[in-house]
């Protein structure tokens, strides 16, 4: 009777196994009276909440909803898929919140992205499912505690955890700060925002697109949405991106500095998103990309304007060698004059004697 019950509990755990993508992290010989289930999130997905619900019991390998979730009359008998494993936990999560049971246990998701359920009944199937609505969305999951792998009886399992569609789970974020050459802030920098495309087909290649290849194949530069203007931080944001290669490039500079067109680009890989206080933004959770784009300012011009050609200019004293500028002072004349006065009596004294020499004739 116990292999048969070993027997068929390990057909239903592989199928649960299946649907909920669990795996095993230890087992015992001897079975316990108490098991844990450990949900495997994602680091970013700390402080999440999640709730367990104890839904049925297992019953010489039958499952026997319990008197929380009998009403509920969700079949987990038969089920054949993941499709109709995430199915059934889906419709026991909304009976769940429509009749706003409390009587479950909640854990919050740690630093290390992981819940751990203690201390948990044997024999039983358990809902799991995300309490609030967070920035990540995680799927309600069902998980039966022992999870029989072959014919061992394992009591303390590991479940990792799936996202739903909207959940940024896989998303992050990215700021720019655009900056002078003192660290200041400069608004009205323009930007073109770019994903680093792979492709095959080259007709689907924009024939004017910035294209390269690498280790991965053949890519392109695609415009990732319209152009982005800095703010009055001068701070440009992008939320919610999903994973993969961007660049910011420069198109217009802010007024009075030198434009910048280097491509500065970047990758996204780990969940992250960011937060504003005051109209500044910073990183919020997770991991994000930062980058710091400097401009120099405009040189100001250092040559002399040029004279005009028509206009006299009027030479000035200088100590520097060259032809010496004299004035009144620097000329001592009195001797000329001496001259002047001594030739002027002569010639008036000879005048004189001659026409007295005439008289006397």
């Amino acid at each position: 009777m116990k292999f048969r019950f070993v027997k068929k509990a390990a057909a239903i755990s592989l199928m649960f196994a299946f649907a909920c993508c669990f795996s095993v992290f230890s087992s015992a010989v001897d079975a316990p009276s108490v098991g844990s289930v450990t949900v495997d999130v994602i680091p970013e997905a700390e402080g999440i909440e999640l709730r367990l619900h104890e839904v049925a019991d297992i019953v010489n390998a039958e499952f026997k909803l319990n008197t929380d979730f009998a009403a509920s009359n969700v079949d987990i008998t038969d089920l054949k898929d993941s499709d109709a494993a995430q199915a059934a936990a889906e419709a026991m999560m909304s009976y769940a919140e429509s009749k706003s049971l409390t009587n479950g246990i909640d854990m919050t998701v740690n630093a290390d992205g992981k819940a751990i359920f203690s201390d948990l009944s044997v024999d039983k199937v358990y809902l799991i499912y995300q309490l609030k609505e967070a920035h990540i969305s995680i799927q309600p999951m069902l998980v039966s505690v022992p999870y029989i792998d072959g014919v061992t009886a394992n009591y303390d399992v590991k479940i990792n955890a799936k996202f739903a569609d909207n959940s940024d789970a896989f998303r992050s974020a990215v700021i720019l700060n655009k900056v002078d050459d003192s660290s200041k802030p400069l608004k009205g920098a323009v930007f073109t925002f770019q994903s680093k495309e792979y492709y095959t087909d080259n007709l689907l290649v924009p024939n004017d697109a910035d294209k390269g290849s690498d280790s991965k194949g053949n890519y392109y530069w695609k415009a990732y949405g319209s152009d982005l203007t800095t703010n009055a931080y001068g701070q440009i944001v992008v939320e919610k991106i999903p994973f993969g290669t961007y660049r910011f490039v420069e198109v217009k500079a802010p007024d009075g500095y030198i434009l910048d067109s280097t491509p500065h680009e970047f990758e996204l890989s780990v969940a992250g998103a960011v937060k504003a206080e005051n109209g500044v933004y910073s990183k919020a959770r997770g991991t994000i990309a930062e980058l710091t784009i400097k401009n120099m300012p405009v040189p100001t011009s250092s040559t002399p304007e040029p004279s005009n050609p028509s206009t006299p200019t009027t030479p000035t004293p200088s100590g520097k060698p060259g032809n010496p500028v004299l004035t009144g002072d620097s000329l001592n004349v009195l001797p000329f004059l001496c001259v002047v006065i001594a030739a002027g009596l002569v010639i008036t004294l000879t005048a004189k004697r001659t026409s007295k020499n005439k008289a006397d004739r």
